[in-house]
């Protein structure tokens, strides 16, 4: 429908056309024989397997497997019905097949290469390098640099020559890069980076006509750490180390769904390196229970990624980590998910499967990602840019804050925590973890400072991003860039060129930072992707608690998506060369219709995510909300039942004021929606229902008696909004007196040019 937009056009485009048959494989039409034929054809080809149809397109679809699942009559059966391909999930890594230094246990690979050899199946091996699952007598020894190198060439030596002939492929590095370095484990920290090439050289050695593989997650989309891998893929070729090409694991969340184009081009990339891309490891787990509507969800991802690796001759791969639900490393890994894989626990093909049977008939179907994406564009919200502000006199990094030389520069809270996808707001105990950011400009270096507010601190887990840290996201020129200072600490190590410097106050509240962009004489006038973030972890042994950032997202801006912008204020304004939109907000579907009248019903709102109303517009120049709770403060959630969208929003101020003449000037909260061209605004104020308005659909306000809870509903001009998504905007007004202006105006996100409330849109989206 023109009015609304759809959360998933791009989607929905997508699978029009997968599901559309290629020109080649249509029916014959106008002869009863040839309907006959037809018919015949259809029934023959409805009861072909994955197996079949993978081999007559020459491709490898595969299974990772346990050597005890074969043990199993139906899992057997299953396997080499649809499989050609196999993969040892655990049982060729160094803990199973090399548990003693000077002994080898191949019993359990062997009964897996074994069970392939007799059903004329292919093997992957998995694999030669990695960083855990290695036994104790490897990680503990005090082994010198030329015995681990021995022990290294002697274990790839042994295990591919036992295997020559029977293992078609190896992944001689597993998860080696970490985002834009190599991952310190103990190979990298004993013997140096020469351990890499001298692995492909040793197992090239052991058996020369078995192809070898780098094999990594996270790599599948453009963005920081396929970027490094890129490049360092580049600098192996360009050494002649004998790799013949990359792994993408494809582990993927059905609750951010990957970018289906973002995967295209990067595989584009890579095989025009004249590398093979395999993919290795895939699945798409759900969430909570899986319904009619997630399970064909999940069907659709499944054949739109099969789709891409029918568009390149190099991807001939397609092995999923997992055969059956009844055996799933998912659960225990992720405990809220599972149903990840395409056959069910009783080993009935689940709609993935048909999906991905549909689209090795059909495929490959030619996709211009590009134009989806710029179509998809056209009719997205764009939020303005956070803004830097032009300095003369840039200031000194040293961790002491002095506010003069911070006038100019506008304040951001950190509003959003993007580690719980079902409560996105901030602590509520703002000592936990809170804070503010800002920057200004110099010709062509960017300053920063961020005031922060946590209980504790924690700089000595063994994973450096799960400490106490501040990062920078950035993208500049299609290059995707993060970069980390742990408090108390400097910048961490990063690759990127450019001077930068960070420096914190010895009580860890204050950071002061710079960062150059060494391409750029002076940044007037230019828009770059942004994103910031503050984490907090207050237990050694766990992990992230919080990692808050001034916009609502899913924790992925270090791969470069979901990135808002900063515009660097100055004439003239340079055209960006991509259009930054945020993720929208989510209105889940509702368990039941909630009855409005003020009271929350039990069990309605449940399933709800929780917002905080955090940027107060009506200061420019500081747009956090109050620190004093008690003067303003509110947060909201949404859900959606058919066509209708209804809003529980709490509220606190210590003084209530709803008898100014002007409406807008009274303690209220406001919805913005643009249905059509034209916003439209409905005013609640608080004890009322909305003001008199033109809307066309049903609309209802009701508070509860001390006007800390509102509820209200909206009726959109659809029959169902799932899958929509509409140009909406939430407020919460604090006037203080009477016949006085507005004190705070609290919205969802920043606006530091306008606020006027037709300008000021953000997105909201209707959950499947």
């Amino acid at each position: 429908m023109k009015r609304f937009l759809s959360a998933t056009l791009a989607l929905l485009l997508l699978t029009s056309l997968l599901s559309g048959c290629n020109s080649s494989n249509k029916e014959p039409k106008n002869t009863a024989a040839a309907n006959k034929s037809a018919q015949t054809d259809n029934s023959k080809n409805s009861e072909e397997t994955l197996r079949q149809l993978a081999d007559k397109r020459n491709m490898l679809i595969g299974a990772a497997i346990e050597p005890n699942y074969l043990d199993e009559p139906q899992y057997a059966k299953t396997l080499k019905e649809q499989y050609n391909f196999i993969t040892p999930e655990n049982a060729m890594k160094w803990g199973f097949i090399h548990p003693k230094k000077d002994t080898y246990d191949f019993s359990k690979a062997d009964k897996i290469v074994d069970f392939a050899m007799k059903n004329n199946m292919q093997v992957r091996g998995h694999n030669l390098v990695w960083h855990i699952e290695n036994p104790s007598w490897l990680t503990s020894g005090n082994f010198t640099k030329e015995e681990l190198l021995k022990i290294l060439e002697n274990h790839i030596k042994t295990v591919v020559g036992h295997y020559k002939g029977k293992v078609l492929a190896w992944d001689v590095l597993n998860e080696v890069i970490d985002v834009y370095s190599l991952r310190d484990n103990l190979w990298l920290k004993k013997i140096g980076p020469e351990y890499i090439e001298k692995a492909f050289q040793w197992a090239h050695e052991a058996d020369p006509a078995a192809k070898l593989y780098m094999n990594d997650f996270f790599i599948e989309e453009k963005g920081v750490k396929s970027d490094y891998y890129y490049k360092f893929v580049k600098e192996l070729l360009a050494k002649k180390v004998p790799i013949t090409g990359i792994g993408f694991q494809c582990h993927f969340d059905m609750q951010s769904m990957p970018d289906m184009g973002s995967i295209y081009e990067n595989v584009k990339r890579f095989t025009e390196l004249g590398l093979d891309v395999d993919f290795t490891e895939v699945d798409f787990r759900i969430y909570g229970y899986a319904d009619e509507i997630q399970l064909k969800n999940q069907a659709e991802a499944y054949s739109q990624l099969m789709n891409i690796a029918l568009n390149f001759d190099k991807v001939k791969v397609f092995t999923m980590w997992g055969l059956t639900d009844k055996h799933s490393w998912v659960p225990v890994t992720y405990p809220e998910y599972g149903d990840a894989h395409i056959f069910d626990k009783e080993y009935k093909p689940k709609p993935a499967y048909t999906a991905l049977v549909d689209a090795l008939k059909k495929g490959p179907v030619k996709i211009d990602y590009e134009k989806l994406k710029q179509d998809a564009l056209k009719k997205r919200v764009i939020v303005p840019a956070f803004e830097a502000n032009p300095v003369a006199n840039p200031p000194v990094i040293d961790g002491n804050y002095k506010p003069d030389e911070w006038k100019d520069a506008v304040v951001y809270p950190f509003a959003y925590n993007q580690l719980n996808e079902n409560d996105e707001r901030p602590p509520v105990d703002t000592k936990n973890i809170s804070g503010t950011w800002r920057v200004v400009y110099n010709k062509n270096k960017i300053y920063g400072m961020v005031e922060r507010s946590d209980n504790k601190t924690v700089s000595q887990a063994a994973t450096e991003y799960e400490n106490d840290c501040f990062e920078l996201f950035t993208e500049f020129n299609g290059e995707v860039n993060q970069i980390r200072t742990l408090v108390g600490q400097d910048w961490s190590f990063n690759p990127a060129e450019g001077a930068r410097k960070a420096v914190w106050s010895k009580d860890g509240k204050i950071l002061e930072f710079s960062f150059e962009i060494p391409s750029e004489k002076d940044l007037k006038g230019i828009t770059m992707g942004w994103n910031t973030a503050l984490t907090d972890n207050d237990d050694l042994t766990g992990s992230r608690a919080f990692q808050i950032y001034p916009v609502n997202g899913a924790n992925t801006s270090w791969q470069g998506k979901d990135l808002s912008a900063l515009k660097f204020v100055g004439e003239p304004q340079i055209p960006s060369a991509k259009e930054y939109t945020l993720p929208p907000f989510i209105a889940r579907k509702a368990i039941k219709a909630p009855t409005i009248d003020g009271d929350e019903d039990p069990g309605v709102w449940d399933n709800a995510i929780k917002y905080k109303l955090a940027y107060n517009q009506l200061n420019p120049k500081d747009q956090s909300s109050p620190k004093n709770t008690a003067d303003c403060y509110g947060e909201w959630r949404a859900i959606y039942d058919k066509n209708t969208v209804y809003c529980y929003l709490t509220r606190t101020d210590d003084k209530t004021v709803t008898n100014n003449l002007d409406p807008s000037e009274n303690d209220n909260v406001e919805v913005s929606i643009r249905p059509e061209d034209k916003v439209q605004i409905l005013r609640a104020i608080v004890g009322k229902d909305f003001d008199a308005n033109t809307f066309k659909g049903k609309v209802k306000a009701a508070w509860n008696k001390d006007g800390s809870v509102l509820e209200m509903s909206v009726e959109l001009p659809v029959n169902d909004l799932a899958g929509a998504t509409i140009p909406w905007n939430l407020s919460l007004s604090d006037s203080d007196s009477e016949n006085g202006k507005l004190k705070y105006k609290l919205f969802p996100l920043h606006n530091a040019s306008s606020t006027t409330t037709e300008n000021n849109l953000c997105e909201l989206t209707f959950e499947k």
